[in-house]
């Protein structure tokens, strides 16, 4: 269920806004629209519209409303992540060259933190 999409970012799993959308579509196929109007406002890339139509969902199935905060705490419409080991990163910095997207930093396979670039 889209539920399950929402709790499995909230719980810290990798976000992909491509993967979670093609989710949504998934679901929306099998559940005779459900995703509709999930699937309408992640097409406009209106951050806002984004988060009321998931906001939406939350309130006609029922569930705890609570995750609406979370829900309205994170960018649904963030661009793919990019997976950088810290050595990898270590070797962009050192070679000057430009990073222009949050990368995800990973040690041994663990997640260890994000890299966020500053606009100089």
């Amino acid at each position: 269920m889209i539920i399950d999409l929402i709790l499995d970012r909230k719980d810290g799993d990798n976000y992909n806004a491509h993967e979670f959308l093609e989710g949504i579509k998934r679901y929306n196929e099998t559940f005779d629209g459900i995703g509709e109007e999930i699937i309408t406002a992640f097409n406009s890339k209106n951050g806002y519209s984004i988060k009321r139509a998931l906001a939406k969902y939350i309130i006609d199935n029922d569930y705890n409303l609570d995750i609406i905060s979370y829900i309205n705490s994170v960018d649904w419409n963030t661009p793919i992540n990019i997976e950088i080991t810290a050595l990898e990163l270590k070797n962009l910095i050192e070679n000057k060259r430009q990073i222009t997207k949050n990368c995800d930093i990973y040690n041994d396979g663990k997640l260890i933190g994000t890299f966020v670039p500053t606009v100089a």
